[in-house]
């Protein structure tokens, strides 16, 4: 006992002090009650807290609460939530202090299983303490009343109930059953009042509700492992490893499932006393330990020993500390990379862990017990050789032991506080430690454990204030202060006050490079002075020079691996190049990345990137990729605002910077990045702004399906990394209408407006607070926009029917209107022509029949006279009187509408040829005339042309054909009339030329009426004069 006692004490003693940085969730955060006793995150990556009062539902930024609703049978059975876990069909189960519950996430309902524990028994009984599903799909729920089997039927469950039977040593324990879990290997186990049990089950290849379970426990099981856990349980846990961890008060076990070998740890416990009331081990294989009245204990098994890592108490006072040392709950989530560890507390709410957060070590905690902001401004810092962390703030120096809790605090003056503003600390070679101040500098005695003031050059009177020491390859010290360079070789001093160019040396930093040269930082630009030559060179900022200086304040000097000079000032960061013997600087400033351009300090790591201090956090620069990787209040720092000459860089690469109210340190190569993979959800979705439900859209469609009038619509999502969730990032593509993904930053909210009809997809994806883009979990939503009736297959249809009827009827009522201005011009034509016709007729004829007979009684009396040559005359004029009344007889027959018709025509043809050929000794024949002729409907002056080119072709024929015979065919085929005028004469002789007009006239009435004529003819074979009129009118 005696020996515990001083391993405890030994372990207070060393405890690590650097207090975590932990965020919180509580009642501010929307959680509905204080005390968190379960936590679970989903598959979806929902997280889900259970308390007193009610069910919450987190993701990220808005809390959604569950009730227990006396009157609605869909709500929770009560409110007082126990246990939470999902099964591999992703259902949801909730134990409570009456009963189980399940979830559906589509309906948003809940169903109350209740009735499978029974009606009408104590309330104990249906109090559910733990739940887990088996390698059969059936569930395990463990309760007050002993541990209930439900198995699957349908959609509903049986449910068997095993309980303690004192006749049977193979049932369970005792009646009650804490705690139940499965293992790597399928294995269910449990915890009762007589220890540690596991289900056995006799006949596993037998349905469910066949099989033969029985119980091994400390009073049958052959194991000694079983007997050794023979106590009371609070809590045990399967690790990766299918290692069980026991937890109870004072006690701590690990089992190795394989092999039943069982490790006691109790005696390595930090305190003794300890109830433990939760228990996990996180993916680094760390053992979190939750009790009711210290906090969290972390520890880590080193060849078979418990270490501590770290011991987080209650810390009221901090923004980040544990509000509550009573632990309900410890939980880590399934997902690859999870970087938060979930605490949940009895009056505090739930605290997050977060490892990257958790890189830097948070220093200004311990110099906040002084409970002054003074404390807590941090200028100096050092880390010596015997592992003191030396801080220099307003309020005096303080010497921080970086193994235990504990830290001294030395004041130089009570009277003057300037001696106590310590600017710089330096640990030079010899293990001699320098603090410089506002009032010179001091050197310490460590056999005394004091101060001394070391006497360097006054100003006008007064110490100078000091900023900067430096030791260089000669082991000289170098002091830079506001007023001049001072260097100390053995007893020697030498003053430096200014350039020979007059520039004052205040100095701000001092780095030495490679060849001995000192590069100094003042106000007045940066200096390279050569020792050994005692030249100056300055470079300044010229404002129309870009690639001169960026600041002429100079606040930290760095020399990288490469020997590449890098400068911070109040504008950014600098790195002088030379290229071809030429010297130029580049700049980098917010517009590259940086959070702010006040650039405190420059440290590298063992990779070349450089650290930086600023006026809004941490940046770390790779000049590689020319990137910036930030940190913030937001990743784990207490405050964002910086300190000049508040950095220091160990030997083995340990980074310290401070500032007003911080105080970190951190090794670069071993900080935790997030990389967690968030999957994206969507929290809400709404058309015209009023919430619709997506899972029931979704779950009955398989899309979400939106009328045309629908054309505004949003969503809200959330993506589920919980370190830095307001610095998470989505982007988006809705395919067939983005070609590229939509990079949206953290905005949650998407809307979209006036969409056309048609079939989309909306992708989503999600970035962490640190970029890393989950590629592989894209949410995807198939979007269907229904058209207009007006854009319907159909509509276009009924349209296209309408629009043609409509045109056809328009296309008619206007042919018809043409047709009929057309028939009544026609008729009133046609009356004209027979009206002129008559009119003709009668004056014409009866004025040449006048003509003839006054000529024929002019004959007889010239007769009597005996006058032959009178005579001769008027026979001239009754021929010419004659062929006039002949030619008007055809013009008035011609312009006759009567005669119109094919019909007349052919016989006014043939009239033509009996009444000319009948004095000649020549055989006609005609064929083909038809009464069906008169259908047939020429085109108004087509009747004279066609009588004229036929009396032209029977003319030809009696003038030089010598015919005996001649025949007239008439013919009507394929809607086409053919006429064909046939003699045997001596046919066209080629040789003899011809003067009339005979086959030209003939050629130009039949192009006139638009008919073809074919004239035939060969030597002593005849004449054939063929015409064809095309597409004719019946």
């Amino acid at each position: 006992m005696l020996a515990r006692l001083f391993f405890i004490l030994f372990l207070i003693s060393f405890r690590l002090v650097a207090i975590p940085s932990l965020d919180q969730i509580g009642l501010k955060e929307g959680l509905s009650q204080s005390e968190v006793r379960t936590i679970l995150q989903d598959k979806e990556g929902y997280m889900w807290f259970g308390t007193q009062n009610g069910l919450n539902r987190y993701d990220g930024s808005q809390m959604k609460h569950f009730y227990n609703n006396p009157f609605e049978k869909n709500t929770l059975s009560n409110d007082d939530i126990t246990f939470l876990y999902e099964d591999s069909g992703e259902k949801l189960w909730i134990g409570t202090k009456h009963g189980l519950n399940s979830f559906d996430k589509i309906s948003k309902d809940f169903e109350r299983h209740t009735d499978l524990f029974g009606k009408n028994k104590p309330d104990y009984t249906y109090v559910v303490t733990g739940i887990v599903e088996d390698n059969q799909k059936t569930l395990w729920v463990s309760t007050y009343n002993g541990l209930w089997r439900l198995v699957p039927k349908g959609k509903s469950y049986k449910a068997i109930h095993y309980k303690h039977d004192s006749t049977n040593q193979k049932s369970l324990g005792s009646y009650g059953v804490g705690y139940v879990i499965k293992d790597k290997n399928g294995g269910i186990w449990l915890t009762t009042k007589i220890g540690l049990s596991k289900v056995s089950i006799k006949n596993p290849d037998k349905q469910p509700e066949q099989q033969q379970v029985e119980f091994l426990h400390a009073n049958n099981a052959p194991q000694d492992f079983y007997k050794k856990l023979n106590f009371p349980i609070q809590r045990i846990f399967c690790d990766e490893q299918n290692n069980i961890w026991v937890a109870a008060q004072e006690k701590l076990y690990r089992l190795k499932v394989k092999t039943g070998e069982l490790q006691d740890f109790s005696e390595q416990l930090i305190l003794p006393d300890v109830f433990i009331s939760a228990l996990m081990v996180d993916r680094f294989g760390t053992i979190w330990v939750g009790t009711i009245a210290r906090g969290v204990f972390r520890y880590q098994v080193r060849e078979n020993t418990l270490e501590l890592i770290e011991h987080i108490e209650e810390d009221a006072l901090s923004k980040k500390g544990l509000k509550s040392s009573a632990i309900f709950s410890i939980y880590e989530g399934k997902e690859a990379n999870e970087d938060i560890v979930w605490i949940g507390t009895r009056e505090a709410g739930v605290h997050l862990f977060s490892h990257s957060k958790n890189s830097f070590k948070q220093w200004d905690k311990v110099l906040a017990r002084e409970n002054s902001m003074a404390a807590t401004s941090v200028f100096g810092i050092c880390k010596d050789s015997y592992g003191d962390i030396w801080v220099g703030t307003y309020e005096g120096l303080f010497k921080i032991n970086s193994h235990t809790s504990r830290y001294k605090k030395y004041i130089f003056s009570t009277t003057n506080n300037r001696m106590n503003s310590h600017q710089v600390i330096f640990e030079d070679s010899g293990k001699n430690l320098w603090v410089g101040s506002n009032e010179g500098v001091f050197r310490y005695n460590r056999a005394a454990d004091k101060f001394y003031n070391f006497p360097i050059p006054k100003i006008k009177g007064r110490e100078p204030s000091v900023m900067h020491f430096l030791e260089d390859r000669n082991h000289s010290i170098w002091i830079g202060t506001g007023g001049y360079l001072l260097h100390i070789e053995g007893n020697k001093m030498k003053r430096y006050d200014q350039t020979p160019e007059g520039v004052m040396l205040s100095v701000g930093a001092l780095k030495e490079d490679n060849q001995g040269n000192l590069w100094i930082g003042t106000y007045n630009g940066l200096i390279k002075f050569n020792p050994a030559k005692e030249t100056f060179k300055t470079y300044a900022n010229d404002p129309n020079q870009p690639n001169s200086l960026i600041n002429d304040l100079i606040l930290s000097i760095l020399f990288d691996k490469n020997n590449q000079i890098w400068v911070g000032s109040p504008k950014g960061l600098s790195k002088l190049v030379v290229e071809k013997g030429k010297e130029r600087f580049v700049h980098y400033t917010e517009k590259d990345g940086l959070p702010n351009s006040f650039v405190y300090s420059t440290l590298a790591d063992a990779k070349g990137r450089i650290w930086m201090s600023t006026n809004n956090g941490i940046s770390c620069f790779d000049p590689k990729t020319k990137t910036f990787q930030n940190y913030s209040s937001d990743d784990g720092l207490s405050n964002r605002e910086f300190n000049s000459g508040a950095y220091f860089q160990t030997k083995s690469g340990e980074i310290f910077f401070g500032g007003l109210g911080v105080f970190v340190s951190f090794h670069p190569l071993q900080m935790t990045t997030n990389r967690h993979l968030p999957k994206t959800v969507i929290t809400s979705f709404m058309k015209f702004e009023k919430e619709q439900n997506l899972d029931s859209l979704l779950m009955k469609d398989g899309k979400i399906k939106l009328n045309y009038d629908e054309n505004f619509f949003a969503f809200r999502f959330a993506s589920l990394d919980f370190t830095n969730p307001e610095k998470n990032q989505i982007a988006y593509k809705l395919e067939n209408f983005d070609k590229d993904w939509i990079y949206y930053g953290t905005r949650r909210y998407i809307n979209f407006t006036n969409l056309r009809a048609g079939e989309y997809k909306l992708k989503v994806k999600s970035a962490n607070n640190q970029g890393y883009w989950n590629e592989k979990d894209i949410l995807t939503i198939p979007i269907s926009i229904a058209p207009p009736f007006w854009q319907r297959w159909w509509f276009y249809l009924l349209s296209f029917v309408v629009l043609g009827t409509m045109v056809m009827t328009f296309y008619r009522v206007r042919i018809n209107r043409v047709l009929e201005i057309e028939r009544v011009k026609l008729e009133e034509n046609e009356r004209v022509r027979k009206i002129a016709a008559q009119d003709m007729h009668d004056e014409f004829g009866n004025s040449l029949t006048r003509i003839s007979l006054l000529t024929e009684l002019i004959k007889n009396k010239l007769k009597k006279s005996e006058s032959e040559e009178a005579l001769v005359l008027l026979s001239k004029i009754g021929d010419n009187a004659g062929r006039l009344y002949q030619g008007t007889k055809d013009f008035i027959w011609a312009i006759n509408p009567e005669h119109d018709n094919m019909f007349e025509i052919a016989i006014r043809i043939k009239d033509f040829c009996d009444e000319i050929l009948d004095k000649r000794d020549i055989r006609f024949v005609c064929e083909g005339i038809s009464e069906d002729f008169e259908a047939i409907k020429l085109p108004m002056g087509a009747s004279r042309h066609l009588v004229m080119l036929f009396k032209e072709a029977i003319m030809n024929t009696l003038k030089h054909a010598n015919a005996t015979e001649v025949k007239l065919n008439f013919k009507v085929e394929n809607k086409k009339l053919m006429i064909c005028w046939q003699d045997n004469g001596i046919g066209i002789q080629a040789n003899k030329p011809n003067n009339g007009n005979g086959l030209g006239n003939i050629r130009s009435r039949a192009e006139k009426i638009g008919a073809e004529v074919e004239i035939i003819s060969k030597n002593n074979e005849g004449t054939t004069v063929k015409l064809v009129i095309n597409k004719i009118k019946k």
